[in-house]
């Protein structure tokens, strides 16, 4: 609104000047005298709060009965100036903190300290000043807990899961997010790779802030003859895409009579580049693709082999022990990224 030297500001004062205000008229009361020109020496006139009178001004008792002037701009307003005061408190570590009820609670250092014990957590968008005393800690209320040390913990860029799906490979939707070949019987291995059953996922969306995605399934291994020998590939695609195998993640099985073996691969997305045999690809949120595909060494041999089954199902009696039972594969897909982009600080002293 202005300043004026004679008054300054305050804290938050302000003030209203003589311009801001309209202009008015106003009746007003008060003595009046009798004075002589003093510049001209001429006759002497009678004058009211500064004014001369005029004949026409109605005079009772030698007293005017109400003088009217306009003024403008605002001047004659009393007061000049119309202020308001605002104040911050400032708590210091050793000020006391009262209830409602009007019981003191502590120092505001023994709140903060109970608010935040040794170990907790804070989050901040920006990076705390350090510490006085020790360059490798902050101190995050420097008034109210100047005791207080912490150290940053998290810049914004672990990596955590955002999503953990899981789901038997028994169905053709994988948890309302991708479509599943499903498995339902024993699969016997041929010499060609083929596609495990169970294990393939299409039309996958990670959530939104993915940046990596790991993919795992559990396959039930079973022999056909006495040395079955199998192959296992992992591949991936991305849209439309062909299917591309992600060479890192190749597994083999040899006389493994019996018994589940799991599978894995982590594919990275937004990165600088494209190669998903690397399991890499640069698009940020990619519909993404997995499966597994199989075969044995040799087929009606001693290398034959199967999966998705398992033997020697315990139904009865010792003499009742060789049942195979179906056993869809066990799919997860976890999607990871950073935990948030604020910073985190830890309560250390």
């Amino acid at each position: 609104m202005g300043a004026d030297a004679q008054l300054p500001m305050t804290g938050g004062s302000e003030y209203i000047t003589e311009s801001q205000l309209p202009s008015h008229s106003h009746p007003y009361y008060g003595p009046y005298f009798s004075q002589t020109n003093r510049l001209t020496g001429g006759p002497t006139f009678m004058t009211y709060m500064g004014r001369q009178l005029n004949a026409s001004d109605a005079i009772t008792n030698g007293v005017p009965d109400q003088a009217t002037e306009v003024i403008g701009s605002g001047q004659a307003y009393y007061p000049k100036y119309i202020q308001t005061y605002m104040w911050t408190k400032v708590l210091y570590y050793d000020s006391i903190i009262y209830s409602a009820s009007g019981d003191a609670m502590g120092t505001f250092a023994e709140v903060l300290g109970s608010l935040y014990p040794v170990g907790a957590q804070i989050y901040r968008t920006s990076a705390i000043s350090a510490h006085p005393s020790d360059a490798t800690k902050v101190q995050p209320f420097p008034t109210e807990a100047p005791l207080q040390q912490w150290q940053l913990v998290d810049n914004g860029s672990n990596t955590v899961p955002l999503e953990y799906l899981t789901q038997l490979g028994d169905s053709t939707s994988f948890c309302g997010r991708g479509t599943m070949l499903p498995s339902s019987a024993k699969q016997d291995l041929t010499y060609n790779y083929a596609t495990i059953e169970g294990t393939e996922v299409t039309n996958f969306t990670p959530v939104v802030g993915t940046t990596k995605v790991l993919y795992k399934v559990v396959i039930a291994f079973d022999h056909q003859a006495s040395d079955p020998l199998a192959n296992f590939k992992l591949e991936v695609k991305e849209g439309s895409d062909p299917w591309t195998e992600i060479t890192k993640s190749t597994d083999s099985s040899f006389r493994m009579v019996l018994g589940p073996f799991e599978m894995s691969a982590v594919l990275n997305l937004g990165d600088t580049t494209t190669d998903l045999s690397a399991g890499r690809t640069s698009t940020v949120r990619p519909t993404i693709g997995f499966r597994i595909r199989g075969r044995e060494y040799q087929s009606n041999s001693t290398y034959s082999a199967a999966v998705n089954v398992v033997d020697y199902h315990f139904t009865g009696d010792a003499s009742i022990t060789h049942v195979e039972t179906p056993v869809p594969p066990h799919v997860d897909i976890i999607s990871m990224g950073p935990q948030t982009s604020a910073l985190t600080y830890e309560r250390t002293a």
